[in-house]
């Protein structure tokens, strides 16, 4: 079964090896010939950025001078899928081996525990909603924090909420690590009227501010669910029904009166 790997590609290929292998696996037809030789012998599904927003100027340059650095790391991975019925057993062997590759994990990367509070949301107070997400390595994915001190921002379009998880990250290694899950981590949705929605969840990478661009975020599931009405709230009840209720006993106190003078005074 064939997934997800991500790839650090090392500071001797640098930046401008990381965008031609992108610029190569999105080109159609695949070329016969990639820069890297696994993508030559397993052509991609899909290769594509870890960070969409690209370095320049001033951050190129430190990225060129430091590679070492973790941000310089981060720039240089790349996200390269496989079809799922592909076999990955011989991919993963021949990206560790690869010239361009510094390190290299393959993941998958989906959507586990998710934990409402409370179990019946209701229209007057904060939804909060609890995640957790799988991984293969605990370091690939773990909610962190953008430039702004955010750790997720909320889009609602209609009864769709965007959930935009910001997820720290370190390099790769070049082992697999055991599979892990990251703990509940509680996200606030904010004040939502009654019906039923779709949350749909996202991480992103790096610490970008809110708002982000499209290509800045990585979908990774979705669930629907309902909110109720407020709680804590009485419902009124028509004035015709408390007449009608009070008279109902009246008459079932009248009929008990009838039937007891009868029972005992049958003449």
């Amino acid at each position: 079964m064939a997934g997800t790997f991500y790839v650090q590609i090392n500071a001797d290929g640098g930046i401008t090896a990381v965008d031609t292998i992108v610029e190569q696996g999105n080109q159609n037809p695949t070329p016969v010939n990639f820069l890297m030789d696994t993508l030559t012998a397993y052509p991609p599904e899909s290769v594509r950025y870890l960070l969409a927003i690209r370095p320049v100027g001033n951050l190129l340059d430190q990225i060129n001078q430091n590679p070492d650095w973790e941000q310089a790391q981060l720039y240089r991975t790349i996200i390269i899928e496989y079809p799922f019925a592909m076999d990955a057993t011989p991919i993963l062997p021949s990206f560790q081996s690869d010239n361009l590759v510094e390190n290299v994990n393959y993941i998958s990367a989906v959507l586990n525990t998710i934990v409402f509070e409370s179990e019946s949301l209701a229209s007057n107070a904060n939804a909060f909603v609890n995640i957790a997400m799988n991984s293969d390595c605990e370091e690939l994915g773990f909610p962190g924090v953008n430039i702004q001190g955010l750790t997720h921002n909320v889009n609602i379009i209609n009864n769709v909420i965007e959930l935009e998880v910001i997820m720290a990250v370190s390099p790769p290694t070049t082992t697999i690590c055991p599979y892990q899950t990251t703990d509940l981590t509680p996200y606030d949705l904010g004040v939502l009227t009654s019906g039923n929605y779709t949350l749909k969840i996202y991480k992103v990478y790096g610490d970008p501010a809110f708002p982000i661009e499209e290509n800045q975020r990585i979908y990774v599931g979705e669930r629907d669910f309902l909110v109720l009405g407020p709680l804590g709230t009485m419902q009124s009840v028509p004035i015709n029904g408390i007449f009608g209720l009070l008279l109902m006993v009246i008459l079932i106190l009248l009929i008990s009166k009838i039937s007891f003078q009868r029972k005992f005074n049958p003449s």
